[in-house]
């Protein structure tokens, strides 16, 4: 399970209790870039089991979040992740 890095904001639920997307800002193009590998990775791989590892910047806490779809903002080095679960690991 890969970790992609820090969110701004922990993974919240919506009222109809599915996850709201999960964005990651990379300040540099080469971090972008190394998620978005392991991001292929997670989802092609014939071991991938798409879930991967977010921190929270706020406290440190790490969540697993179960990805079903993300995209992508190279322009500004934004990935953002659109999880089915999500579960804080303590």
């Amino acid at each position: 399970m890969e970790n992609l890095g820090y969110v701004f904001e922990r993974p919240t639920q919506n009222k109809n209790g599915k996850w709201n997307s999960v964005e990651i800002c990379y300040d540099e193009q080469n971090e972008f870039l190394d998620a978005t590998s392991k991001l292929v990775k997670m989802f092609k791989s014939p071991d991938g089991d798409g879930k991967c590892i977010v921190m929270d910047t706020n406290d440190s806490s790490k969540y697993i979040l179960d990805v079903v779809h993300t995209s992508f903002d190279a322009e500004n080095n934004i990935v953002t992740l659109f999880p089915f679960n999500c579960e804080q690991v303590k």
